[in-house]
Formats: structure tokens, sequence, C-alpha cells
């Protein structure tokens, strides 16, 4: 065995991720049953889905249900590989690449406006806490809720603009 390691994003969401897996040396009976999706965390029911290449060899992972880690590993005493000459993989790989899963979608936990909660100011900030960490905040991601015979109100990007702030 030579490596395990992941094709595409550290963290994703998707539904099946792959791994390439490259040997020392030319092998052949490379199956699904060689492989296992070893999880951590809350991500369950991951599975090895398909083998395809020849070397390297493509591995397909369903990531389950969850969010977690997965590993994929090779057992050595089970695996049916074997090399032209018929000498069998022996050792066991357990060091590759890990993915992060994160299938859960982020939610508003506050927001709170900066300064005097009354102000005759042209412009009020406010500090929106998410769930976890963010990509792609801008002003188009919210809408302003007036009251009190304000009218012309809008949400304008600010210098903090694409920040996030989360737990």
């Amino acid at each position: 065995m030579q490596s395990i390691t992941r094709v595409g994003p550290a963290t994703t969401n998707a539904a099946i991720v792959q791994f390439s897996v490259a040997f020392t040396e030319p092998v052949v009976n490379v199956a699904t049953d060689d492989f296992t999706a070893t999880t951590g965390g809350g991500l369950t029911g991951a599975s090895v889905v398909g083998v395809t290449g020849s070397g390297p060899y493509t591995v397909s992972v369903n990531t389950g249900s969850g969010d977690g880690t997965i590993r994929l590993d090779v057992n050595g005493t089970t695996a049916t590989i074997n090399d032209p000459a018929s000498n069998a993989l022996t050792a066991s790989f357990t060091t590759g690449d890990v993915d992060t899963i994160d299938k859960t979608a982020p939610t508003v936990q506050s927001i709170t406006r900066i300064g005097a909660a009354t102000t005759n100011a042209t412009s009020v900030q406010f500090t929106v806490t998410f769930s976890e960490p963010v990509l792609n905040v801008d002003s188009a991601d919210f809408t302003v809720t007036a009251t009190g015979g304000v009218t012309g109100a809008s949400v304008t990007a600010s210098p903090a603009a694409g920040r996030t702030r989360s737990p």
C-alpha cells in the first residue's frame, strides 16, 4: 500500500466522496469489500459503493447521514488484493486522508444591535451570529422590517461585509 488521498475538498456536504488509492506495485482483485469507511463524530451509515480504475484506483464512498469525519481504510487480513504473482496484501492501511462531512445547514443564532436603542442616526449596525462559520455573506442576504413610520430603510454593505461571526 502506498497512499489513500482524498479527491476533492477536505470539507464537503456531498453524498458521495472519492479517494484515490495507490499501491507500491501493480495489483489485481481490488473490490469494494477490500475497503472500510471509518467514521467519527456523528456520521453514520457510510459505506464503500464503488471501485474504478486500474492503478491508481478511485474508491467511492457514500457519506451516510449526520456530520463528522470519514476515512477510507484497507484491512490487510481480509482483503482479496494481490499482485500478479499472487502475493496477497497482508498489511492494513489506516492512515489515509480524512474528509470532514458537514450536512447541517447554518442557522442565525442572534442579531444584536450595535449602539443605542434609540437614535436619529442615518444608519444602524447589527452583529449577526451564525451557528457555524459561513461564507459569501452580503447585504442581499438580509431584509429590513421597519415599524413606527420608518420608511425607505434598506440594507447596505458595510466595511464588515463578508466577515462572519460564529460561536
